[in-house]
């Protein structure tokens, strides 16, 4: 366990986005947690 400052990022985009792009980003940002928020003490929290 490890402390961590917890950001909320919302994700918009324009309703002819499809759910697969969105998962994209989501992933994105879980990829980018697993490799730095330890290190870093940030964890981003993506919302839709």
């Amino acid at each position: 366990m490890y402390k961590a400052n917890v950001y909320n990022i919302m994700i918009g985009c324009p309703s002819d986005i499809s759910k697969e792009e969105v998962n994209t980003i989501f992933d994105v940002i879980h990829s980018w947690n697993a490799d730095n928020s330890h290190s870093m003490g940030i964890v981003l929290l993506p919302t839709h």
